[in-house]
């Protein structure tokens, strides 16, 4: 069984400054292989691509894809990488908080639910 080893990564998310840890193995053996494949599509396409990237809310999207960014401009042969977040689509907080809705005939809150379609 092989140790994991970790490295840690000053990064910017959400305007705050944080230390990103990630293992290893997966950015050599997934994420720098994501953006090989990535550069590999625009330059095949001739243009600009979009990539998607879904999972349930604060699973750490934003955060995975301005590192993603962040290692392609690290490395030179890779094509530039902007990542654009949904969280700006949401209802505000303060909405979401004062506002319910009716689910498997119970009222929740928004708040609870943020990410969901409705919110």
């Amino acid at each position: 069984m092989h140790e994991k080893r970790w490295r840690c990564y000053a990064m910017t998310v959400n305007g705050l400054p944080q230390e990103i840890r990630y293992n290893e193995a997966t950015v050599e053996g997934l994420f720098l292989p994501l953006l090989h494949r990535l550069t590999a599509l625009q330059v095949e396409k001739g243009g600009r691509i979009l990539a998607f990237l879904a999972a349930p809310p604060a699973t750490g999207k934003s955060t995975l894809l301005l590192f993603l960014a962040q290692l392609a401009q690290e490395h030179e042969e890779f094509t530039r990488v902007q990542s654009l977040g949904m969280d700006g689509f949401h209802h505000p907080n303060c909405y979401l908080e004062t506002h319910n809705i009716l689910r498997d005939g119970l009222e929740v809150p928004l708040r609870s639910i943020k990410g969901a379609p409705e919110t």
